[in-house]
């Protein structure tokens, strides 16, 4: 085995930076992934993760969907979190139970906005999904 790490064809003078896309606009999304766990609060909630369709130097971001728990949550925080769990379902035509295998590469539309990662960085997410296209 060499000692030379050899990055000469790997193509590196032609990556573009991620970017971001405008907020207020309606995007078809494409499922990447979808996660499952347990916040820092012991509320499990669901992940999906998305790229947008037509825009390959787009940075990918993902939607927090709290799950329902009526003994945690104010009768408004449960039904905004059933809401939102609802429209991502009927946007993405995902049935109430799937798996990640069906999920990923479903499309589905959506309102986005700016927001920030977990590193404070600049990333585009969901205002809005939309059903019916």
């Amino acid at each position: 085995m060499s000692d030379i790490f050899d990055f000469t064809d790997d193509g590196l003078d032609k990556v573009h930076e991620e970017t971001l896309v405008e907020a207020g606009a309606e995007y078809q999304l494409a499922i990447v992934n979808v996660i499952q766990g347990t916040d820092k609060n012991g509320d499990d909630y669901t992940m999906p993760f998305f790229e947008i369709i037509g825009q390959p130097y787009c940075k990918e971001f993902g939607d927090f969907l709290p799950k329902p728990n009526s003994e945690k949550m104010t009768e408004k925080q449960l039904n905004k979190a059933r809401m939102k769990r609802g429209a991502f379902l009927a946007a993405f035509s995902l049935e109430k139970s799937f798996t990640k295998d069906e999920a990923q590469g479903k499309t589905g539309w959506a309102i986005l906005g700016m927001g920030t990662d977990q590193d404070d960085q600049p990333v585009n997410k969901i205002n809005k999904y939309v059903v019916g296209h």
